[in-house]
């Protein structure tokens, strides 16, 4: 562990009659004669945050509100590990989107083929048609029709939707259903 740079005139101030609670890991320190305190968290040496207040009641609130953000933004971590650790939704025949490109828009589509686990799936790129050309993108949709070779590839979970890595500037998601905005090939194709 750090060791945590206290000044040596501050005492530990108890905030056990504040909030009571398994996920605060903070420590606040201070002199109350001089209005002052600062926030460690156990895994820190620098203090989170160091301050002056003008009342004993701003900064015993302070601490309260800080410990209150604390213990919310830990309940958002565990809630994001047990959305990452459940099972992809994606189902055989799905459509995968992948939109990518430097100064100009391609769009990929994949098919899911197979379910291999609840963490992986194999899938294969598809043919796209243009549904609508307009004079600088095309709107374009996937076919079934099947145009490289099948692929195993883990699904990974963001907060807010599953996805397929395919490269480095290649993440595709499920395909929304709607016509996807392509750079017409008269602009940069």
């Amino acid at each position: 562990m750090n060791k945590q740079l206290i000044p040596n005139n501050y005492e530990l101030i108890e905030t056990s009659d504040l909030i009571n609670s398994k996920l605060n890991d903070l420590k606040f320190y201070g002199d109350q004669t001089k209005l002052v305190a600062m926030c460690h968290s156990d895994k820190t040496k620098k203090p989170i945050w160091h301050y002056k207040f003008h009342e004993i009641n701003q900064m015993m609130l302070r601490i309260e509100q800080t410990i209150k953000q604390r213990i919310e933004h830990k309940k958002e971590v565990i809630n994001k590990r047990e959305r990452v650790k459940q099972p992809h939704t994606f189902k055989v025949g799905d459509f995968i989107c992948c939109s990518w490109g430097y100064d100009q828009t391609n769009i990929d589509f994949y098919m899911i083929t197979e379910i291999v686990s609840d963490r992986s799936v194999r899938l294969a790129k598809v043919k796209s048609k243009v549904y609508e050309s307009k004079e600088t993108h095309d709107l374009v949709v996937p076919t079934s029709e099947i145009i490289g070779k099948s692929q195993l590839k883990k699904v990974g979970r963001n907060t807010l939707n599953e996805y397929v890595k395919f490269s480095s500037f290649e993440y595709g998601f499920k395909w929304s259903g709607q016509p996807k905005h392509k750079t017409n090939s008269l602009y940069g194709h």
